[in-house]
């Protein structure tokens, strides 16, 4: 996405001739007679729409297709990708000009990616198009309806009323954010941003008009995002923002719309969300030497946390050790991490037995540690450098129950 600024960015628009507040959707198409009408060029301006009928099917359920017209260019998101080209609508006729749409380069196969490529070429391949109400229709050469869009709501705000304010996620999707883990928006002036995204912070180049918002430019601060549940199949909060879309503003509400339907409601910072959820530190759960795994003793926990939840350039683990606990500043230098060595609390425990030889031989090798990876299944790699030790940890809410351990 970040190599499409151009694709993406947000042009300033001719001004909406229709008196509106900033709370009420403004409708943009008006039909100047029956079904064969022609209609002004300059209402398709502006205008966006959501793909209901693709060659006479209804889309694959939960995808989401979008195009938006930006004076005689289009954007959007094809369902996977997003995508943008020149295209002329004029008196009913539409014209694609250039060979092909510009588009991002996310790989997604199987039938989302044959409805894709199949809407892509209904829309290259479109000749005419006609408005009536908020539907919009576009026809192949041959006269044939291929695609069919219904308008959607769009809200007329200041951007400049965006600069100097500062946000804090209330839902996602109707969902209140994961407690601790809170996304934060930042508009620094009129082009420059920040945040944090439920892990790392953030920031970058925005751009917006009266109605859309996109977010030219993305730097993560930090080096990767290192909580539980930050790559599992629904991840929750992490990455929720920046987020492209439509947006209304008001004193105190900023409610983004993504292309693909999400709906991210912030609110003032200053009236900062305290609910949720509590992400748990990562348990071990084994270790594995020369490809052997070894299980944890009966009755005994191990955690490892990311101080912040992520993986900086310069950083600190702790947690449980099994009987103490212990702290472990680091540097991360490419690759690879280089610990110091841990500072542990100084308890003994005689039960279970053998617990202080576990707790040894982990902080030995923590010592040791090369790196650390995300694997499938919510789990985390903690890996030596010789790559044949290893420490395999997992959530709290996945980890075999003690009872259960052989």
């Amino acid at each position: 996405m970040l190599a499409l600024p151009l694709l993406l960015a947000a042009c300033d628009r001719p001004e909406n001739t229709h008196t509106t507040s900033d709370k009420e959707p403004t409708s943009m198409m008006e039909t100047t007679g029956g079904s064969g009408s022609r209609n002004d060029p300059g209402e398709l301006t502006g205008t966006e729409w959501a793909l209901t009928s693709l060659n006479g099917r209804e889309l694959i359920e939960d995808t989401s297709i979008t195009l938006d017209f930006d004076r005689d260019a289009v954007r959007g998101n094809a369902g996977c990708n997003a995508y943008g080209g020149n295209v002329g609508m004029r008196n009913g006729v539409m014209k694609v000009r250039g060979r092909s749409f510009d588009m991002t380069l996310v790989g997604c196969g199987g039938t989302i990616g044959r409805q894709e490529k199949d809407y892509l070429d209904a829309l290259e391949n479109g000749a005419g198009y006609r408005v009536v109400d908020d539907r919009l229709e576009i026809r192949n050469a041959e006269g044939e309806t291929t695609l069919v869009y219904t308008q959607r709501l769009q809200y007329t705000s200041n951007p400049a009323d965006l600069a100097g304010t500062e946000w804090v996620v209330r839902s996602i999707n109707g969902r209140p954010p994961d407690e601790g883990a809170t996304p934060t928006l930042l508009f620094e002036s009129e082009k420059e941003f920040s945040g944090y995204d439920g892990c790392q912070h953030f920031q970058g180049v925005y751009d917006t008009n009266a109605n859309d918002i996109v977010f030219l430019t993305i730097g993560m601060v930090e080096s990767r995002c290192m909580k539980p549940g930050a790559y599992d199949e629904a991840p929750g909060d992490f990455g929720a923002l920046p987020a492209d879309g439509d947006y209304q503003l008001t004193d105190r509400r900023l409610e983004i719309t993504t292309p693909s339907g999400d709906t991210v409601v912030l609110v003032p910072l200053r009236e900062r969300v305290s609910a949720g959820r509590t992400k748990a530190a990562w348990e071990l759960e084994k270790f594995v030497e020369e490809g052997k795994p070894t299980q944890m003793l009966p009755g005994t926990e191990i955690t490892l946390t990311f101080d912040r939840g992520t993986l900086r350039e310069k950083g600190t683990i702790s947690g449980s050790a099994g009987c103490n606990d212990y702290s472990i500043a680091y540097v991360e230098r490419g690759d690879y991490v280089v610990p110091d060595p841990a500072a542990v609390t100084k308890k003994f425990c005689p039960v279970p037995a053998n617990v202080m030889d576990q707790e040894q031989r982990y902080l030995d090798f923590l010592e040791e540690v090369h790196g650390y990876a995300h694997t499938t299944g919510g789990r985390l790699e903690t890996y030596a450098k010789d790559g044949g030790r290893k420490l395999i940890f997992t959530t709290q809410e996945q980890a075999i129950p003690r009872k259960e351990r052989p």
